[in-house]
């Protein structure tokens, strides 16, 4: 096949059907490939089987990799697949990161992984993580997670958070899930936030959510904006997407 996307994809497809029955052979032929986004791709497909085989070894490759997104992610996904299976084993690995980024991308799989199969597991797991960017990070993909199945226990669970990056973080991925499923509902719980800086990160959140969809609920809370740039920007966006939908309405608003 010639370069291009359908020989990616091609590459992509072999090398995560071929882990599934030889990984090692995958891994070897994976890493022979030109450098390239096909052979990250093909290596990332092989990590979460290679993780299940030899996690010794997979996380060994992934701490051989260059610093940056391709060694991230690897790690991130390798993680994942050792957090839905035996979280306790992955957990070991942890401390034989070296601290940054790739350490941060490994403790987010590992919740990402958990909170598959249990959010509730998964909350639990971040609360026990030393405040810092990876319980910010993995705290994210909890909520962001259990959001999209159950916001109102997710929503319940951010709420029980200090105020602090943390917390910011986590409110901003359930409104997002939430907002787009159901905007009443995610309305009435901003409504319990308390005034300040917090609760303005969260009604800019909320409105960019609702505008596209739901451009006449957006129009209600956009007003709530103290930032005047960022209000009119979401103002603009409002009143395009309203026009589309319902121009008499949109044109009586603007």
């Amino acid at each position: 096949l010639p370069p291009g996307r359908a020989r990616d994809n091609f590459i992509d497809n072999l090398a995560g059907q071929w882990a599934q029955s030889d990984v090692e052979s995958a891994v070897q032929w994976a890493s022979q490939l030109p450098e390239g986004r096909a052979k990250e791709n093909a290596l990332q497909n092989i990590g979460p089987q290679w993780a299940q085989n030899d996690p010794k070894s997979a996380i060994t490759f992934g701490q051989s990799l260059a610093p940056g997104e391709a060694q991230n992610k690897f790690l991130r996904n390798v993680a994942n697949s050792l957090g839905s299976t035996d979280p306790g084993k992955a957990m070991e690995w942890v401390n034989q990161l070296s601290q940054g980024k790739a350490q941060d991308s490994f403790v987010e799989g590992i919740t990402s992984g958990i909170a598959q199969n249990s959010p509730s597991d998964a909350a639990e797991f971040v609360a026990k993580l030393p405040a810092g960017k990876a319980q910010e990070s993995a705290v994210a993909t909890v909520a962001s997670q259990w959001s999209s199945s159950d916001p109102e226990a997710a929503a319940a669970w951010v709420s029980q958070f200090s105020q602090g990056p943390a917390r910011d973080t986590a409110v901003k991925s359930v409104l997002s899930n939430w907002a787009r499923n159901d905007p009443a509902a995610a309305g009435e719980w901003l409504n319990t936030f308390p005034p300040g800086e917090s609760h303005q990160q969260a009604v800019q959140e909320y409105v960019g959510s609702i505008s596209y969809e739901y451009p006449q609920l957006a129009a209600t809370w956009v007003g709530s904006i103290q930032d005047s740039e960022q209000r009119s920007s979401s103002m603009k966006t409002i009143g395009q997407q309203w026009l589309e939908i319902d121009p008499v309405a949109a044109k009586a608003w603007i």
